[in-house]
C-alpha cells in the first residue's frame, strides 16, 4: 500500500499526516527517513521556533536582541504589542532564550509556563502571519462571488421575464414585470428587464 497523505486541522491547526502499512518496505523506509529528517525533542522545536522567528526579523531588518531598541520603546510596544509579526518574533526569541535557562537551572514548573507561553506566540503569530497575508485574496474572493451572484440573479430576472412577457402580459410595463418577479426588489429589477420587452404586433 503506499503512503496516504492527508491534512487535519483548519488553516491554522493545518498539519500534514501520513498513513502507511506496515508491510510496505518502501513506505515504511520514506515515512522514517521523513521522520529523520525532522527533531521532534524539546531543543529541536525551541530551535525551530528560534530559527522561524530569527529569519523573519532578518527580512524585516530587526535586530535579534531583545534588548535592542525599538523593542523597549512604550511607543512602539503600544503600537505593535500582540499586532505585528515583528513584536511576535522577538517574543518569541525572548521565551525561546528564557526558557533554555530555566531547563538548565531544572525549575520544571517555571519551565513548563514559559513552554504554555511560547505555545501561545507561535499560535497567535501563525493567525497573524495568515491574516496579513490573505486580505487582498479573501477580498477577491468575496468580490468574485458577488459578482457571479448578481450575474445569476440577473440571469434568472430576465428568464423570467421572457416567460412573464407573453400574452396576455405582452403589453405590460418593466415596472409591472419587475413586481410579479419580486414585489421587494422590483426597482432593481425593472432597469434590468427594461430593454427585454418585447415589441407589440
Amino acid at each position: 500500500m503506499p503512503i496516504t497523505r492527508y491534512t487535519v486541522g483548519r488553516v491554522y491547526t493545518k498539519r500534514m499526516h501520513a498513513l502507511v502499512a506496515l508491510t510496505d518496505l518502501d513506505g515504511m523506509r520514506a515515512l522514517m527517513n521523513a521522520l529523520a529528517s525532522s527533531d521532534p525533542t524539546v531543543e529541536g522545536r525551541l530551535a525551530d521556533a528560534e530559527r522561524r522567528a530569527t529569519a523573519h526579523l532578518k527580512r524585516a531588518k530587526m535586530p535579534l536582541d531583545p534588548r535592542a531598541r525599538p523593542y523597549g520603546d512604550p511607543t512602539w510596544l503600544r503600537d505593535n504589542e500582540r499586532k505585528s509579526l515583528d513584536w511576535y518574533a522577538i517574543s518569541i526569541l525572548n521565551t525561546v532564550q528564557i526558557l533554555r535557562k530555566q531547563i538548565e537551572r531544572g525549575d520544571v514548573r517555571l519551565a513548563v509556563d514559559l513552554a504554555l507561553d511560547l505555545g501561545v506566540l507561535a499560535t497567535e503569530a501563525k493567525m497573524i502571519q495568515y491574516m496579513a497575508s490573505n486580505p487582498a485574496r479573501g477580498g477577491k474572493d468575496k468580490a468574485a462571488a458577488r459578482r457571479a451572484a448578481v450575474a445569476q440573479d440577473r440571469a434568472q430576472w430576465c428568464a423570467e421575464a421572457d416567460r412573464l412577457w407573453k400574452p396576455p402580459r405582452q403589453k405590460w410595463g418593466a415596472l409591472a414585470i419587475a413586481k410579479l418577479i419580486d414585489p421587494t426588489r422590483f426597482e432593481t429589477i425593472r432597469k434590468v428587464i427594461a430593454d427585454r420587452k418585447p415589441p407589440l404586433k
